[in-house]
């Protein structure tokens, strides 16, 4: 008899594997990231009438924060210096970090159309992190060549850098950062900061 009970039970496994839903592939995941957030930045982008500055981080911030690990690309900007800052530090440079990157979105891509972004492709680009091609497109100039890199968060992927025309962001902020850091400090730098997000 229980011999003859084994070809359901494997008849019932099969079929609850076959209902299991499939996950995408990682370079699809990673470039659904990249086409969630090219989406959101022409969406805000083509409100009518033009929102202010304001209101436009309003509005990109929650995808921003999803489809971005900030906490860990600030943490790359000042590195060793992270380490022997306090929770509060940590806390005050990542806060001032995520206003200035929302910030930078939402004034860098206030005026683009609907065909500003292309996706181009991904490829793997280490354990768990992979990278994506892109381009924005301007009619007076030529392409800007983008590299989004991705890094799997849990079951997540989120941008950790990129790249634009070729140079990485976070090197830039890193050389600027650690500048004033070894001149001035953590507070000179949260200064700065701020002074940035005013210029915006």
């Amino acid at each position: 008899m229980l011999f003859r009970l084994v070809p359901a039970c494997l008849l019932v496994i099969t079929a609850l594997t076959c209902m299991a839903p499939v996950r995408a592939a990682p370079a699809d995941e990673a470039i659904a990231v990249i086409e969630r957030l090219h989406g959101r930045l022409v969406e805000v982008a083509a409100t009518e009438p033009a929102p202010s500055l304001e209101r436009r981080f309003e509005a990109l911030a929650a995808d921003i924060r999803e489809t971005h690990d900030l906490t860990t690309m600030g943490r790359l900007t000042v590195r060793r210096y992270w380490r022997g800052w306090s929770e509060d530090q940590r806390t005050a440079f990542s806060d001032a970090f995520e206003r200035l990157s929302i910030t930078t979105y939402a004034s860098r891509f206030a005026n683009i159309g609907p065909d500003a972004f292309a996706v181009i492709d991904a490829a793997e680009a280490g354990d768990d992190v992979y990278e994506v091609n892109a381009v924005i497109r301007r009619s007076d100039a030529a392409d800007v060549p983008m590299r989004y890199q991705l890094q799997l968060d849990g079951e997540n992927w989120r941008i950790i850098n990129v790249f634009a025309d070729g140079v990485s962001e976070l090197s830039l902020m890193r050389s600027e950062y650690f500048d004033i850091l070894e001149s001035g400090g953590l507070e000179e730098l949260l200064s700065e900061l701020e002074s940035q997000i005013a210029a915006l």
